[in-house]
């Protein structure tokens, strides 16, 4: 299993870093991190593939026999990552402010029609100038990637210091809740994921304590949907004993189409 780091090596930084939430995962085969372009103080930049350090790893990579789009692809890195050292980058602007032409083109064009530019040529060959949603390198800047999820579910874990329900990663971390139920179809699913002991705190209720929870709910609330279940008895297990929610309440004496006592 690919081992997870929650600060960079010593003596190193990233020249890219985005991750707003560790954990930082090493590449599985290869070196460095997924998603990091790592940078040391002489400011080379390090080849993920071969673990060496060069000024314009852009270049390197074709030793390699891969494009720069499967490099990219390959380690999680955005299109906008730059794989050359600070040094080559400031001798490249330097050039730049230097040519007159560079810089009367850079007035006239406006962002909107560079990156117009940018789609056409990007579209000849056929590669897509933004990142995917579901792309490693757009979950690391969101800090959704998996191991993010992680690492934050954990976090609300150590505040609560118990294991989190839905209802608590909603009120304290909702961006993390959404993307479980979104990525797993629900939140238990997660839980079994995590290798944790699903919440049976429902399922362990009696027929007649699911009534009994119904019967108040009504008379609270003069009707129930599933919004009156939440930390009453869940949706499923209703549909498991009863079959459906109006059969419920039909054993709890309630009629479900006029909402008043049966009898």
């Amino acid at each position: 299993m690919d081992k997870l780091i929650y600060e960079l090596p010593a003596g190193l930084k990233a020249s890219n870093l985005y991750k707003i939430f560790p954990p930082y995962r090493e590449v599985a085969e290869g070196h460095g991190l997924m998603g990091v372009v790592l940078a040391r103080e002489d400011g080379k930049l390090q080849c993920h593939i071969c673990g060496q350090w060069f000024d314009k790893v852009s270049k390197h990579i074709g030793y390699h026999k891969i494009t720069l789009q499967e490099y990219r692809r390959m380690f999680g890195l955005r299109q906008k990552d730059h794989l050359m050292s600070e040094k080559l980058r400031s001798r490249q602007r330097l050039n730049f402010h230097m040519d007159s032409e560079c810089l009367i083109r850079a007035r006239d064009n406006s962002r909107a029609t560079h990156m117009k530019d940018k789609e056409r040529m990007y579209a000849k060959k056929g590669l897509a100038v933004r990142q995917s949603k579901n792309g490693l390198a757009f979950l690391n800047e969101q800090g959704l990637c998996p191991d993010q999820i992680n690492h934050r579910f954990d976090i609300v874990a150590a505040q609560l210091k118990n294991q989190p329900t839905l209802n608590d990663l909603r009120r304290l971390d909702s961006p993390v809740a959404s993307k479980i139920v979104s990525e797993f179809g629900c939140f238990n699913q997660y839980i079994k994921y995590r290798g944790f002991k699903p919440n049976q705190l429902y399922s362990r209720k009696s027929d007649a304590e699911i009534i009994a929870s119904l019967r108040n709910e009504f008379l609270k609330c003069g009707k129930i949907n599933s919004k009156h279940l939440v930390n009453k008895c869940s949706y499923p297990t209703i549909l498991k004993r009863f079959g459906s929610l109006k059969n419920a309440c039909r054993a709890a004496g309630i009629n479900p189409k006029t909402w008043t006592m049966i009898g």
